[in-house]
C-alpha cells in the first residue's frame, strides 16, 4: 500500500469529539517539501486542537520521524501485520475473516492458540486491551461494493482507510496517496523486492481514480507527493 497522509478537520464522534485528524499509511515517502509551513513533520496539521495520528501496519517511525512524525495515536492492523504498541496507543483491528476475530482477544491479554493463517501470526502482542477498537467488516464490503464497483479481490488498507475518513471528517488533506511513477506500491521502511509487484490483488487503478474524483470534486485536497 502506498503511502497516505490524512489531515482533516473533523467532527469525529467517539473517537475524540470535533478534533484535527492526522492519518498515516504505510508506503512511500511524498517527495514535496514540508507539507505544513513552519513544520518538520509530514504529518503534523497546521491547525490547532489534538488530533488522531494513525499508523498502519508494519510501518515505523523509529529512524523515520523526520517524514513521518513520532507520534501515533492509532495503530490499524490485521493479524499478519501486528504490531507491538504502547500503553497510550489504540490497537484499531482491520477484520478481514473471522480467523481475525478470533485470534484478537487472546493476542491482547493472555495469549491465543491461532497462530497461522496464510502464515504464521504472532500469539500475543503488547497492546492497551481497553484502547483496542474493531472496525465494522460490513465496512470493508461496503467499500468493496458501493466505492469499489466491485473491482479488485478487495480494498487496500490505504483506500479503506480514506474513504474512513471521508466518513468523520469536515475536511481531507492527502498526501502521497496510490502507485508511484512506475506503478508500484512500496513501503517507505524497506526496498521494494519486486519490480512488477503493481498493487497486488487490489484494484490500484480504480481506487487511483476514485481519489482523483473525488480531488476534482473538492471533496478531498490531494498531494501525490512525486
Amino acid at each position: 500500500m502506498a503511502l497516505i497522509l490524512l489531515i482533516c478537520r473533523a467532527q469525529v464522534a467517539q473517537w475524540v469529539g470535533s478534533q484535527t485528524c492526522s492519518w498515516k499509511v504505510a508506503g512511500s515517502i511524498p517527495s514535496s517539501a514540508n507539507l505544513c509551513p513552519g513544520a518538520r513533520h509530514f504529518t503534523l496539521s497546521c491547525s490547532g486542537g489534538m488530533s488522531l495520528y494513525l499508523q498502519m501496519n508494519r510501518a515505523p517511525t523509529s529512524g523515520y520521524e523526520v517524514d513521518v512524525g513520532s507520534r501515533t495515536t492509532h495503530h490499524v492492523m490485521y493479524p499478519e501485520t501486528a504490531q507491538d504498541v504502547d500503553n497510550i496507543t489504540s490497537l484499531v483491528l482491520l477484520p478481514f475473516k473471522i480467523l481475525d476475530l478470533q485470534w484478537l482477544p487472546g493476542a491482547v491479554t493472555t495469549g491465543t492458540n491461532i497462530t497461522f493463517s496464510y502464515t504464521n501470526l504472532r500469539p500475543k502482542i503488547n497492546a492497551n486491551k481497553d484502547l483496542v477498537k474493531v472496525v465494522n467488516p460490513a465496512f470493508m464490503k461496503y467499500i468493496h461494493e458501493v466505492w469499489l464497483d466491485y473491482q479488485g479481490s478487495y480494498p487496500s488498507t490505504g483506500f479503506m482507510a480514506l474513504i474512513l475518513a471521508l466518513h468523520i471528517c469536515d475536511q481531507v488533506n492527502v498526501y502521497g496517496f496510490g502507485k508511484d511513477r512506475d506503478g508500484n506500491w512500496h513501503h517507505y521502511f524497506e526496498p521494494l523486492a519486486y519490480k512488477n509487484l503493481g498493487t497486488g490483488p487490489h484494484p490500484g487503478d480504480y481506487e487511483y481514480n476514485v481519489t482523483m474524483k473525488l480531488s476534482e470534486i473538492n471533496k478531498l485536497q490531494i498531494y501525490k507527493g512525486w
